[in-house]
């Protein structure tokens, strides 16, 4: 059978769906935060304190549900996962629905943030498995960028209200449910050669080909000797998760305090200033989206991530000092075009450095801890010690942050996608039971 090599060939329409259907869906929850907050404060009269709170925690047993979960969908159990998770979050949030109340409602977004967690640690492990993670990964998040800005403007033209939320949260869910039965499993390459090898080994002794199970602990078995390349690849993994984390309480955290900042300004400016910014933001990251493969393409991954961090780091400065509304406008578009522009190239890389889709959750679940933390921090140097301190902090944090994700960068483009372990040279006999374990 002839196999795709990583890096080329492109997944099919199921395995693309799939991927859409999970991975974009479970995404809104963390994506809608801001909905979420303002209509938990105005509708139910929650205070600001418990539903920041909320969002909080809804963020964190997200990234709980992700982490928690990475073994089990390195192993390949991705699509029970992934309908576990849909599972909980369709009842979650249609409980939402059917009794608006504070308490169900608080309840369903910390369940649902669960659900969409081992949604997402199941899809992105199954992206790695994908004959070009790259390209599934900029595919996905460019309709992540689509599905976010329709959202927003669906919540008014369908009443706007907590309950017409809820229903927007758990009618994908549905369609994730379905679209879930085709997730990859395990890249295919890799299992033929574990199969392969565990055969030859067999039949170089005088044994017959052995079952299933004891091909799976054979191969598990293959890939915990990791390579030294396979090693610095894992620790690049973590450095690239740690460096995204970092950043994304800047990311977060400043975008989370705009509200606040402009209202503590003088500037002359109405109440549907914050929600204009918020949506032109949106609709500047799908550009970004749209336009990352061809930043790829043109300038290579390294060079583009390093222009688009810098940007990103000043725009995010312009949102915390600047007080003409035009050029805030201004940092907020900019802003928002750097975002979605900057995660089809993190998430492709993180994709991309493991077959198992280990480190692709790793970096996923870590970015949503910073997702969390980011409002919780930004708030506390804000009312502590002002806009001077935020903007050292968050533009010092940023640059720190910005060189360990360029370096994870420009090693992977050094050493590119790992090998998976290969078996020993097959002797004489082993080699006649190739057909044994292909067929396996």
């Amino acid at each position: 059978m002839h196999h795709t090599p990583a890096g080329s060939g492109r997944a099919g329409a199921p395995v693309m769906t799939a991927l859409i259907t999970t991975w974009v869906f479970a995404l809104l929850p963390a994506n809608l935060v801001p909905s979420i907050v303002e209509k938990l404060v105005y509708q139910l009269d929650v205070s600001v304190t418990t539903a920041g709170a909320v969002a909080t925690g809804m963020t964190l047993a997200n990234a709980a549900a992700v982490l928690l979960s990475r073994r089990a969908v390195q192993r390949g159990n991705r699509v029970v996962i992934a309908r576990t998770g849909l599972a909980i979050m369709i009842v979650a949030f249609a409980s939402g629905v059917a009794w608006p109340t504070a308490t169900v409602s608080l309840i369903a977004l910390v369940a649902g943030g669960v659900g969409s967690g081992l949604v997402i640690s199941a899809a992105t492990a199954a992206v790695s498995a994908t004959p070009n993670p790259d390209r599934a990964t900029t595919i996905v998040m460019t309709v992540n960028r689509f599905v976010v800005a329709i959202a927003f403007l669906m919540i008014p033209l369908v009443g706007g209200g907590l309950r017409e939320l809820f229903l927007i949260l758990a009618i994908p869910g549905i369609l994730g449910f379905i679209g879930a039965h085709w997730l990859p499993r395990v890249p295919e390459e890799t299992a033929a050669v574990s199969v392969v090898g565990t055969a030859a080994a067999a039949v170089s002794a005088g044994d017959a080909a052995p079952p299933a199970p004891a091909a799976s602990r054979a191969a598990a078995a293959a890939r915990a000797v990791a390579s030294p390349a396979q090693q610095r690849t894992r620790r690049i993994g973590w450095l690239l998760a740690l460096g995204f984390g970092a950043w994304s309480i800047t990311d977060d955290g400043v975008y989370g305090l705009v509200g606040v900042i402009v209202g503590e300004s003088d500037m002359p400016v109405a109440d549907s200033f914050v929600p204009m910014i918020f949506s032109l933001s949106v609709f500047c990251g799908l550009g970004g989206a749209l336009l990352a493969p061809f930043f790829h393409r043109w300038f290579g991954r390294t060079a583009s991530l390093a222009v688009l961090l810098a940007v990103s780091a000043l725009a995010k400065l312009g949102l915390i000092v600047l007080v003409s509304p035009v050029m805030y406008a201004t940092a907020s578009a900019v802003w928002g075009f750097v975002f979605g522009a900057m995660l089809p190239l993190v998430f492709g890389l993180a994709a991309s450095l493991s077959r198992d889709g280990g480190v692709s959750v790793l970096v996923n679940g870590v970015y949503i801890i910073g997702v969390a933390l980011g409002p919780l921090v930004a708030t506390q140097l804000f009312d502590r010690f002002g806009t001077g301190a935020l903007a050292a902090v968050m533009t010092t944090l940023a640059a720190l942050t910005a060189g360990v994700i360029v370096y994870a960068s420009r090693f992977a483009e050094r050493t590119g996608r790992p090998r998976d372990p290969q078996p020993p040279a097959p002797t004489t006999a082993a080699a006649a039971a190739a057909p044994i374990g292909a067929q396996a």
